[in-house]
């Protein structure tokens, strides 16, 4: 089972764990609701990309142009910027599970291909233990 989700804020994207259930993507999202945006393939992998569905609800809402452009790429569209807040990417599949460390390792060599802002370091727990991830 993948432990993976990626977090998509704007301007930077961020490997995080995806826990069980609804709980663990809105958890990823940061959000009460998601939505799917889109589904697509990344570095052959199938992803959706997942966003708060109550992002317009806010005082300020902050377009997502980061989520907007992998929205077009992964879907092979163009770009279209209506993404507001956090997003998430997780595998395309009924259960909108997390990635295996096979799947984001390919993921994660198409955003670095494609110019995508990667955090320079990523912290999550996962199996009770901080990890530390290091993007260079």
């Amino acid at each position: 089972m993948g432990a993976f989700a990626l977090t998509v804020r704007n301007g930077e994207i961020s490997i995080t764990t995806r826990g069980e259930g609804l709980a663990g993507l809105y958890a990823a999202t940061e959000c009460s609701m998601v939505e799917v945006a889109a589904v697509g393939t990344l570095g052959g992998v199938k992803v959706a990309l997942l966003c708060d569905e109550e992002g317009l609800f806010v005082e300020n809402p902050e377009q997502n142009l980061t989520a907007a452009d992998l929205r077009a790429e992964m879907s092979d569209g163009f770009p279209q910027y209506t993404l507001v807040g956090t997003c998430s990417l997780v595998a395309d599949d009924t259960n909108l599970r997390g990635f295996t460390a096979d799947e984001l390792a390919k993921i994660k060599r198409q955003l670095k291909n494609g110019g995508y802002p990667m955090a320079a370091e990523s912290v999550f727990t996962l199996a009770g233990i901080e990890v530390h991830a290091f993007n260079g």
